[in-house]
């Protein structure tokens, strides 16, 4: 998103987006709807995934799928980042995946699925979420479903989930 400025709008049509997605400004990335806006990525060895979010700031993603063999949303930095009506199937090694970070990540999903995770090719992971230290995550109506691996997972002391 080399082209946007915070509090921009940023709106996908219905279709196929082959590529990575980085974020680095606050805003809100929306799509026409999620049963047709696709944002994929093929699996690759670095560890980008197909929503790669760097910011400090509130970001909020809705209404689109992501799918493919990469992982699905990536959150190195972002002071509160809310997913709403956002599939994520089949993505691979962990649908979403919060950094270790100050100042603390703060996520919150709401109606959101979380589908079919798969482990990557050396038969590791399998998450559907992975909270890392500084990061919470808010669940209000998500789904989480058949995760190869297991379904969520807190790694240090200050990672903390609520429902």
């Amino acid at each position: 998103m080399d082209w946007s400025e915070d509090g921009d709008i940023l709106a996908l049509g219905t279709g196929t987006y082959e590529t990575m997605v980085f974020i680095f400004d606050a805003l809100a990335l929306v799509g026409a709807c999620e049963a047709k806006t696709l944002v994929t990525r093929e699996l690759t060895d670095d560890v980008e995934a197909a929503v790669n979010i760097d910011v400090i700031g509130p970001v909020s993603l809705s209404d689109f799928r992501i799918s493919g063999a990469s992982r699905g949303i990536r959150v190195l930095a972002s002071e509160l980042l809310r997913i709403t009506s956002v599939r994520l199937h089949r993505t691979t090694e962990t649908a979403l995946w919060t950094s270790p970070t100050e100042p603390e990540v703060e996520v919150f999903l709401e109606d959101v699925v979380i589908s079919e995770t798969q482990l990557d090719p050396e038969g590791e992971f399998g998450l559907a979420i992975e909270i890392n230290s500084g990061g919470s995550v808010t669940l209000y109506r998500t789904l989480i479903d058949q995760s190869r691996r297991g379904g969520i997972y807190l790694d240090g002391e200050r990672s903390a989930l609520r429902m």
